[in-house]
């Protein structure tokens, strides 16, 4: 991987000058304050940084930073020219450390935090710069010695734009610029110490070979202890592009929720005899189709995921946005994304962000309940351009904050084990339960949720080594700090997760219910934030009414046991369907959006007679658990026997072709209730 450094003055004063200008995009602007603060990272050569940020708002929150001396790009939202532009310079002056060649905590430190710039999730607003201005940063040109000029590209969804996060360079100073467009992140690192020389495998793809003498010591720990790592073991077997199903998710993954897009996925065979998960993307109106899984996680404070990517040589950064979310990442909470505002929850997933000049860059784009703006923040892995044709190694940590009134949690990330990101201070989550991280999202797509996000062809990405870790008293089995990161095997001691849970094939026969329903209303959720944030101020009020619904009956539903059911669902999914048909009333939606909550409607129609489904399937679990059988039942045996043919009764009228939406939900609801009645009776 080629690594460029860029030049910083050594300077033993820190000058940060942040400028906010405010501009005029669609609806009336509001003002963001923006500023620039310095994070020294280990291997820092100099802990002193000069950075300027110029922040700019359009009125979706997009934000972009540039050096002093640099002159100010000209901003386009949506097409149109922002003005009235308002400046106001703040100055901070701070001292200087010595030794630069001690990995040291930042040696300069803020006064005061600022506010993180915002980057959009599913669709952002562009923000464009017309000319470099010496800057090696994502413009056309670069130049030599200027500091970095960060330009953020808009994602998918009209929004807030991200903050660019520190670098830790090799040599030189760390310099952190405040990003806020969909800002482009690349983080550029020495490779690591002791990495063993690269090898050739897989039609040209380079994979790094761990010395023989690091590998007891470099290899993470898989296991079932506390604290242990678990892998995606993708088995044996060989999968073309439609091959994927549910129930490959299942075995790959303990806690499977739902997926979708199972159809753009692959399994392929590498040349040493593992597997890798092979992504195709193809161009489409919203940039390209999204593959999503889901799949619950113990809970935990601090947790650790790395993974292995190869952009296949062809490779497009895509649109004018040009970025995408890419592999795995977390969530806690409601696992709040596609530019849903909910401080119960919070989601960090990665994505690539193009820096217009044919390179890219790798950031985490968090969903933070104290980020800026409405959609997802970019915080930047560095200033290491990702390579095509060459495998690396991303890692990330993020550690939940310890209470909802405090905002005490944190990020990293590290590149082929060089550590580039470092925040703390997070205020993932300030609402609801303790902050917990206790959710893996696989979420990869380009965009987005317009042309605008496309690539120019069909591409393909590959994913391996993909393994997760939470910290127990200060164990983990993934621990870059101590270097240790090879994946030699991704086999866990259980095994294949579908292949047994209980061996009670009546209990199996309510999880699965159960997971049918859920799974339905998480798709459901996935379809609805692709589509809301291209949506009209008035449509998106409606989209924002279902989705908390469905959040609302997803969370009801998780407390349903095999012989408990929770709060009735079915009201807040008919709700939601009310919604949704609101919102296809709305004549500025086009064909796509028409299409894709139909899709939706389709869905929660199914989901509501899933519900019943597993609301009968708990009755008669829970009657077995009683050995309700035979001819002489108990009085509780009995009553709850009378309420389940009721129960099979009202089953058979819910797909009656004479009755109306509603009726269908009301013979639902009546379902859940009487089958409550039923559990009652029998505990």
């Amino acid at each position: 991987m080629k690594i460029s450094q860029s030049c910083v003055a050594r300077t033993s004063v820190f000058l940060a000058v942040s400028i906010v200008l405010q501009g005029c995009g669609e609806g009336s602007p509001e003002l963001d304050a923006a500023s620039a603060a310095v994070t020294e990272l280990p291997n820092a050569e100099s802990p002193v940084s000069l950075t300027a940020a110029v922040s700019v708002n359009t009125g979706d929150f997009d934000l972009i930073s540039v050096p002093i001396g640099a002159a100010l790009p000209v901003i386009e939202s949506n097409g149109e020219s922002d003005s009235a532009i308002d400046v106001a310079p703040i100055i901070v002056v701070g001292a200087d450390t010595s030794n630069s060649n001690e990995a040291a905590s930042p040696a300069i430190q803020p006064v005061a935090k600022p506010p993180e710039a915002t980057s959009a999730d599913e669709l952002e607003v562009p923000l464009a710069a017309t000319e470099p201005v010496e800057e090696p940063e994502p413009l056309t040109e670069s130049v030599e010695e200027p500091e970095p000029f960060v330009v953020v590209e808009p994602e998918i969804e009209p929004e807030a734009p991200p903050v660019a996060e520190p670098v830790a360079a090799p040599t030189a100073l760390a310099v952190e610029a405040l990003v806020v467009v969909p800002d482009e992140s690349n983080t550029e690192q020495s490779v690591v110490e002791n990495e063993a020389p690269s090898t050739q495998t897989d039609s040209n793809e380079s994979t790094a070979t761990p010395s023989s003498t690091a590998i007891d010591t470099r290899n993470i720990i898989v296991g079932n202890g506390s604290g242990d790592a678990v892998c995606l073991h993708l088995g044996n077997e060989e999968k073309g592009f439609g091959g994927v199903t549910d129930s490959d998710w299942g075995r790959w993954l303990s806690q499977f929720r739902f997926s979708i897009g199972e159809e753009f996925l692959a399994v392929e065979r590498r040349d040493d005899g593992s597997n890798a998960l092979r992504h195709r993307f193809i161009p489409s109106p919203v940039g390209t189709d999204r593959a999503v899984v889901g799949s619950r996680l113990s809970e935990h404070r601090t947790y650790r995921l790395t993974q292995s990517f190869y952009f296949e040589p062809g490779w497009d950064w895509g649109g004018r946005f040009e970025g995408g979310k890419l592999g795995f990442g977390f969530g806690g909470g409601t696992a709040p994304m596609g530019g849903t505002i909910d401080p119960n929850g919070f989601s960090s997933r990665l994505m690539w962000r193009g820096n217009g000049d044919g390179t890219g860059r790798m950031v985490i784009y968090s969903y933070s309940a104290d980020r800026p703006g409405k959609y997802g923040e970019d915080i930047r892995y560095g200033d290491l351009d990702v390579p095509i044709g060459e495998w690396f190694t991303v890692v990330m940590e993020v550690t939940a904050n310890s209470s909802t009134a405090v905002s005490d949690g944190s990020m990293r990330g590290w590149i082929d084990g060089q550590l580039v990101l470092e925040r703390d201070n997070v205020g993932w989550q300030l609402a609801g339960d303790t902050p917990m991280v206790d959710a893996l999202f696989y979420s990869t797509f380009y965009g987005g949720n317009s042309t605008e996000w496309s690539p120019s062809t069909t591409t393909y990405v590959k994913t391996r080594d993909v393994c997760w870790a939470p910290v127990v008293d200060g164990y983990s089995g993934i621990d870059p700090d101590q270097g240790r990161l090879v994946v030699a095997s991704t086999e866990n001691p259980e095994g294949s997760f579908a292949d047994d849970p209980t061996g009670n094939i009546v209990e199996n026969n309510w999880r699965e219910q159960h997971q049918r329903f859920v799974s339905l209303l998480e798709e459901s959720l996935v379809n609805i934030r692709t589509v809301a944030p291209v949506a009209s101020l008035t449509t998106q009020r409606y989209y924002d009414e279902a989705i908390a619904e469905l959040t609302a009956s997803v969370i009801t539903t998780d407390e349903v046991t095999g012989s408990s059911l929770s709060l009735n669902p079915i009201p807040g999914l008919h709700n939601s369907v009310d919604q949704l048909n609101f919102a296809l009333t709305d004549n500025a939606n086009n064909e796509i959006q028409k299409a894709a909550i139909t899709e939706v409607l389709t869905a929660l129609q199914v989901a509501a007679t899933r519900s019943a489904e597993l609301a009968i399937a708990v009755v008669e679990n829970t009657m077995n658990i009683h050995s309700c059988s035979g001819d002489q039942l108990s009085i509780a045996c009995s009553e709850a026997n009378e309420i389940l043919l009721e129960l099979y009764s009202h089953f058979e009228n819910i797909d009656d072709d004479s009755n109306s939406e509603s009726d269908s939900f009301f013979i639902t609801e009546t379902i859940w209730n009487r089958s409550v009645d039923a559990l009652n009776a029998l505990n």
